[in-house]
């Protein structure tokens, strides 16, 4: 009886642990800054993303382009392409992606530090491999605060993403980021936790680092 009730015990544990998943990521990015004009950057990168949830991993190229008119207000565009690698499941192989995201930031200075606000739109592509293409609008809150005799000034920041058309597909970040000079660049780490507010059991805990020449 005693036998019985363990193993009765140990498979709805199994079975709570197998519907409680937490995914954990790390990102990856190596960026070269270019300024091809006064008010313009252009910041071409490569990165790699792997995630424990998916099964699959991703390598990631990119080209931003950015316009300052004023030292408050920035635009950018972003064309991405995505190399998927999936090893998990029935549908495994190579799949690629591409996107586009457009951005606003305004700068918002105050005594100890600045705040920022971002809004942006993201379109996304299946090129090859099995998928749906989707629309996302982004609005992201971030303050950077200056600590006096400090290298490692942290910034915090929150995030909304939410997908058109998808009533569940919505996402909130918040996360803690440091940046400082090294060598000949900079370089960047940071942390963030991802939730669905509308699902359950979807947790997940991003590290990243970043290197800029």
């Amino acid at each position: 009886m005693r036998f019985k009730s363990l193993v009765f015990f140990c498979a709805i544990s199994v079975f709570s642990n197998a519907q409680n998943v937490t995914e954990y990521r790390t990102w990856t990015k190596v960026s070269v800054g270019l300024k091809p004009a006064k008010t313009y950057k252009l910041n071409v990168s490569g990165r790699f993303r792997t995630n424990s949830g998916e099964g699959f991993d991703r390598f990631i190229t990119a080209a931003q382009l950015s316009k300052s008119p004023s030292k408050n207000l920035k635009y950018a565009s972003e064309l991405r392409h995505y190399l998927i690698f999936d090893d998990a499941g029935a549908n495994t192989g190579l799949r690629q992606r591409a996107r586009i995201r457009l951005t606003i930031e305004r700068r918002y200075k105050t005594a100890v530090g600045d705040f920022f606000m971002r809004y942006g739109v993201q379109h996304r592509e299946v090129i090859t491999g099995p998928g749906s293409r989707r629309t996302d609008f982004r609005a992201r809150a971030s303050y950077a605060y200056n600590i006096k005799n400090f290298k490692w000034d942290p910034q915090f920041n929150v995030e909304y993403i939410g997908v058109a058309g998808g009533n569940f597909d919505k996402s909130i970040r918040a996360g803690i980021s440091t940046d400082h000079k090294l060598l000949s660049g900079k370089i960047k780490i940071g942390y963030f936790y991802e939730h669905n507010p509308q699902l359950l059991d979807s947790d997940c805990h991003t590290v990243s680092i970043g290197f800029k020449f």
